[in-house]
C-alpha cells in the first residue's frame, strides 16, 4: 500500500499548525505510530533514514527543513528580514527547491512507498506561490510560475502530488498579521508583512494552484480559518474523519 501525503498550506499565521496539530491529537487516539521528524532533526541535523522509519506509521514533517543543512541556510540566512534584498527570487526558488529534492529523496518517496503517511507542513505550493510574488516585486521577469515549477525539486513533487491538500484561507489581513505579531516562536522572514501577505492571499486561492493539483489527482480544500481557533479545530476534525481516517485505513 502506497503512503498518502497531507499537506497543509498557506499564508504565514493563517493557523496551518492549528489544523496539522488537531490532526495529530486524533491520531495520537489511535494505535498507530506516529514520528515527529522535528525533534529528530533537532537532535541530529540531519534526515532519518528509511529503515529508522520503518516502524512508524505515520510522519509529521515540515518545509523548509529545520537544522538540516539545505534549510537551515533558507532559515537562517535567506530569508531574514535583516538580509532583505541580499538574495534574489531566482536564488530563493532554487534554495528551496533544492531543500524540497533532497527532503523527498530521502524521507517522503522512500516512506510513501514503503506505506508510511505523511502529515507535512508547507510544500511546492508555497514556491509556487511566494516567488512568483516576490519575483514580480523586485521586477525579476525570468522567475514565473513556470519558471519555480519546472526547478528540479519542484518538477519532483508535482510529480508525486499529495493525496489532500488543505489551504485554509481567511478574509482580513489584518488578523493574520495580529496572529504573526502575538505568535512566540518568530520566523523574523522578510515575507511576514501586511503587503506582502495581502497580494499573497489570490495567490494561494487562484485557481491556477487548485487545477495543477486537481487534474493531478489531489484533493483540495479550502477550510475558513477566520473565525475563531476552537472553529478551525472543529474543521480539522470534519477532515480527519471525512479524508484522513480513510487513508490511514481505520
Amino acid at each position: 500500500m502506497h503512503g498518502s501525503q497531507t499537506i497543509f498550506d498557506g499564508l504565514d499565521g493563517v493557523g496551518k499548525g492549528v489544523f496539522a496539530k488537531a490532526i495529530i491529537e486524533e491520531i495520537k487516539k489511535t494505535s498507530l505510530k506516529f514520528f515527529d521528524i522535528h525533534a529528530y532533526w533537532s537532535k541530529y541535523g540531519r534526515h532519518p533514514t528509511i529503515n529508522e522509519l520503518s516502524a512508524y506509521d505515520v510522519v509529521y514533517l515540515s518545509e523548509p527543513t529545520f537544522h538540516v543543512p539545505s534549510g537551515s541556510m533558507i532559515r537562517e540566512e535567506l530569508i531574514l528580514k535583516e538580509n532583505r534584498n541580499k538574495y534574489s527570487a531566482e536564488e530563493i526558488a532554487q534554495a528551496y527547491a533544492l531543500d524540497r529534492s533532497i527532503l523527498y529523496e530521502k524521507v517522503i518517496l522512500p516512506a510513501r512507498k514503503k506505506g508510511i503517511h505523511i502529515l507535512q507542513s508547507r510544500s511546492v505550493v508555497s514556491s509556487l506561490t511566494y516567488q512568483p510574488l516576490q519575483a514580480r516585486l523586485n521586477n525579476e521577469k525570468k522567475i514565473t510560475f513556470n519558471y519555480v515549477k519546472n526547478l528540479p525539486g519542484n518538477k519532483k513533487a508535482l510529480k508525486n502530488p499529495p493525496t489532500l491538500l488543505v489551504i485554509p484561507t481567511i478574509n482580513s489581513i489584518d488578523d493574520i498579521i495580529e496572529r504573526l505579531n502575538k505568535r512566540s516562536k518568530k520566523d523574523n522572514a522578510i515575507f511576514e508583512n501586511y503587503e506582502f501577505q495581502l497580494k499573497l492571499k489570490p495567490y494561494f486561492e487562484s485557481k491556477k494552484i487548485r487545477n495543477l493539483f486537481e487534474k493531478k489527482g489531489t484533493i483540495v480544500i479550502y477550510p475558513d480559518a477566520g473565525v475563531s481557533i476552537d472553529y478551525s479545530k472543529e474543521q480539522a476534525k470534519n477532515i480527519w474523519e471525512e479524508y484522513i481516517k480513510n487513508f490511514l485505513k481505520i
